[in-house]
């Protein structure tokens, strides 16, 4: 089940769970949750940003036993971290409650590793309060040797499940966690990101009040609001859906008993139509359920559905297709009747008003998200303007860094840097902080995984104007710099850069190669060419 693009195969962190013949084993191996059936792929997880798959325990029974899952590896190793993602974090539970971590001995014996750190800390109450979907954290602990590890503990919420996405183990320095931790983070749906989900459900929730009808928007990257509610928002959502969650409802009589993945079938078909096309879908299921999908597009570009998520009918329900419904599951007709019962009915002309309705709704998002993608790209202006990349010389950038330098600003240092590399095929980036006050432990994170990305690209980095506050934070996350030249200024930097270039060319040109065909000034010595 894994792809090319999973965590676990796109990682700059190697990992022994990463080995072939890795295999993961759980407590509940025969799911019939919404989740995946295969429990190995939480060895490799999802894609980056692709929140269509994870696996969990629903098993129906709602038991109180405790939840787990193994890692096995190929050989003994050596452990010291492990890293988890949950999936989902319903209302209904996929959180864990406590959580112990375990190896394995030669003799297939569990034991508890005693004492150990979760970073983020893990919230243990029970209750979904302002979880969000596929968070990661990190386990660490005094390194053991073992063939397999597990986590455990008691599940959450009143369906007593948890979710899982990824699992991963191995030996890592915290620097070498840090960055795997950053890798996994999953961001926003592109739709979330642009409209808050708290803005976009006050926009939406009105609609249940004037058509009785619960509307949700998925995201394209395939989960819906809900999950990125917070709490005050996500009971208000579920109150509106109380009736998906009573037993006696036609909407768990189908869905249990006919399977939910068969019965949301025509329901994705109908979504993933209307992506395709770009034009709103009506389409009627399950003996006269009207199902309506509309799209959200802003350039072009279908970002989410807004659809509506409780059953109503059309017209007329095809009774027919109940009573044979009924009778395929060997259900009571009376109980049947009563549910079906309490499905809403609209005329076509009814339906039409609301659908006007929901694209007013629709329109309004499209605008707002227009006018958020607008001010982003006056930002990105203005911050490539904060992040000067001057070249000085051939092959060589000076980068001055001045000011305050946040999460954001970080992560726009990162991407304006490696493209002006890139682009250059320059050989040195100099950054000069002497501007910088200070440095937080993300910011320093993002500067030592920036030095690495360079280093890649075949250039070195060189710091000039260190102030010891700045100093402080890239030693406290154990960034390695021992290739990185330090000056006390971006003068002395750049005449000691511009002499050994000099000198390099120099040596090319009475050897008779091409300039192109020289090596980086990073390459080792050997590497380079002698006159």
């Amino acid at each position: 089940m894994s792809h090319e693009t999973a965590l676990a195969l796109t990682s700059p962190v190697q990992l022994v769970s990463h080995l072939p013949g890795t295999w993961a084993e759980c407590s509940v191996m025969k799911p019939i949750g919404d989740g995946v059936r295969d429990v190995n792929f939480i060895c490799h997880g999802p894609s980056p940003g692709e929140m269509r798959r994870w696996y969990d325990t629903y098993d129906g029974l709602a038991d109180d036993q405790p939840d787990w899952y193994a890692l096995h590896f190929p050989h003994i190793a050596e452990i010291n971290t492990i890293f988890f993602m949950h999936g989902p974090l319903p209302i209904e539970g996929g959180w864990w409650k406590s959580l112990a971590v375990q190896y394995i001995d030669q003799r297939g014996n569990w034991h508890d590793i005693p004492q150990f750190s979760i970073t983020p800390p893990y919230d243990f109450r029970d209750g979904r309060y302002d979880r969000k979907p596929f968070e990661v954290y990190q386990i660490r602990f005094t390194p053991v040797r073992t063939a397999a590890v597990r986590i455990i503990g008691e599940p959450g919420g009143h369906l007593h499940l948890t979710t899982l996405a990824y699992l991963a183990a191995g030996m890592t320095t915290a620097e070498q966690a840090a960055q795997h931790l950053a890798h996994l983070r999953m961001p926003l749906p592109r739709i979330f990101q642009l409209l808050a989900p708290n803005q976009l459900w006050d926009l939406i929730s009105s609609l249940h009040e004037v058509t009785g009808i619960a509307f949700d928007v998925q995201s394209k990257e395939g989960l819906g609001l809900d999950h990125f509610l917070d709490e005050k928002r996500c009971k208000q959502f579920h109150e509106q859906q109380r009736i998906h969650h009573d037993p006696t409802s036609l909407y768990q009589i189908l869905g249990s008993h006919e399977g939910w993945d068969r019965f949301g079938a025509e329901m994705l078909a109908v979504r993933t139509t209307a992506i395709g096309s770009q034009q709103p879908q009506l389409a009627l299921h399950h003996g006269g359920m009207l199902w309506i999908c509309i799209p959200i597009v802003v350039n072009d570009t279908v970002l989410g559905t807004l659809e509506n998520r409780n059953l109503i009918g059309l017209n007329q329900l095809d009774l027919g297709w109940h009573q044979a419904t009924c009778q395929r599951f060997s259900l009571s007709w009376a109980s049947y009747s009563r549910a079906l019962e309490q499905v809403p009915v609209y005329t076509q002309e009814q339906i039409w008003s609301i659908i006007r309705l929901v694209q007013t709704i629709v329109e309004l998002s499209q605008q707002q998200i227009y006018q958020t993608l607008q001010v982003s790209q006056l930002r990105n202006t203005v911050e490539e303007l904060a992040t000067p990349v001057v070249p000085v010389w051939q092959r060589v950038l000076a980068v001055p860094l001045i000011g305050r330098i946040d999460e954001q600003r970080a992560q726009q240092l990162n991407s304006t840097i490696l493209r002006h590399v890139s682009e250059s095929r320059a050989s040195t980036v100099v950054f000069d902080v002497t501007g910088v006050q200070m440095l937080d432990y993300g910011v320093a994170l993002h500067l030592s995984r920036l030095i690495q990305a360079i280093k890649l690209l075949g250039a070195r980095s060189v710091m000039s104007g260190i102030r010891p506050e700045v100093a402080d934070a890239l030693v406290s996350i154990g960034a390695d710099l021992q290739n990185v030249a330090t000056y006390p200024t971006l003068e002395v930097a750049l005449t000691h850069i511009i002499q050994h270039e000099v000198a390099i060319n120099y040596r090319f040109a009475r050897s008779g190669e091409p300039l192109a065909a020289r090596p980086t000034s990073g390459a080792p010595a050997s590497a380079r060419a002698r006159p």
